[in-house]
């Protein structure tokens, strides 16, 4: 399908004044074909991958890890969101404190009870400067958001953010890498496809996606050099993850010997994980 048929093919203020209700069911449907689906984009993944290499080095568990799972928890975590939206209020944090001229400390992690079994004494915080606000998903606009398939991952979350989170429709293209496991998530997101909030073209149209009349943004993960040439054919902001130098960052404290090396297992861990092509790989320690 081209990028213009695709386009076509939305009502985003259909989409806009879907309610909250029928969202939720929707996204239970969704929910439901990728626990169906789950094992063949395993099998589909990880085949993409062994081909790649020549190598049956990938298991079908792997490509469940980086397809099903980063969908499967983003999807849990707009579940969670639009339960409260339901319920006319919008998701409360553990805490806000004020910790400087301006600056807020806002914890929102970890809330739920599953999270807080697997949290341990983790703990997550927001910094933000000037007072903390709360903006309602279906406040939003209706537009259409057009979405670039990454490479390095055919779990195309950016879909469901844009979707629940921007109250946009979209549009997907796939990386040429992840063209089959593509054909599946049309599938797992049949329902959002019927109700005109979805539509895939592809891989080929990234330039005619680019250059449509009428969306409202472009998501893109990707090389810089690709993203200087969308932003440079695009009419719409581009937003745009190319990657990083992240850092690991030691701070001083009391780590005993098993801290250090659990933690080198780990860095060491994600650093062979899908290749290395991982978009937080820590890359440099900092002491």
């Amino acid at each position: 399908m081209t990028a213009q048929q695709a386009f076509n093919q939305l009502d985003p203020n259909k989409w806009a004044e879907t309610s909250v209700i029928e969202r939720l069911a929707l996204l239970e449907q969704v929910q439901k074909n990728l626990k169906s689906f789950a094992v063949e984009l395993g099998e589909v993944d990880a085949k993409m991958k062994n081909d790649l290499i020549g190598a049956n080095i990938t298991s079908t568990a792997e490509g469940m890890g980086t397809t099903v799972m980063p969908m499967a928890n983003t999807l849990m975590g707009i579940h969670k969101l639009y339960e409260s939206l339901v319920e006319g209020k919008m998701p409360e944090p553990i805490s806000t404190v004020e910790i400087g001229a301006d600056l807020f400390e806002v914890q929102v992690f970890p809330i739920h009870s599953k999270d807080k079994l697997a949290a341990a004494k983790q703990k997550g915080y927001l910094h933000i400067e000037g007072k903390p606000t709360q903006t309602n998903p279906l406040d939003k606009p209706a537009g259409i958001i057009a979405v670039s398939g990454a490479g390095n991952y055919s779990s195309s979350i950016e879909m469901a953010m844009a979707l629940f989170l921007e109250n946009k429709a979209v549009i997907h293209k796939p990386h040429r890498l992840n063209e089959a496991t593509d054909a599946i998530w049309e599938k797992i997101f049949a329902p959002l496809i019927e109700a005109k909030a979805v539509a895939f073209c592809d891989a080929s149209q990234g330039r005619e996606m680019s250059t449509l009349e009428g969306i409202h943004s472009i998501y893109f993960t990707g090389s810089t050099e690709v993203a200087h040439a969308i932003q440079n054919a695009a009419s719409v902001p581009l937003v745009s993850e190319c990657g990083g130098n992240n850092p690991c960052i030691i701070v001083p404290g009391k780590w005993t010997d098993k801290d250090i090396k659990r933690q080198a297992i780990q860095l060491a861990s994600v650093g062979k994980l899908n290749g290395g092509a991982v978009c937080c790989r820590p890359q440099t320690i900092i002491t």
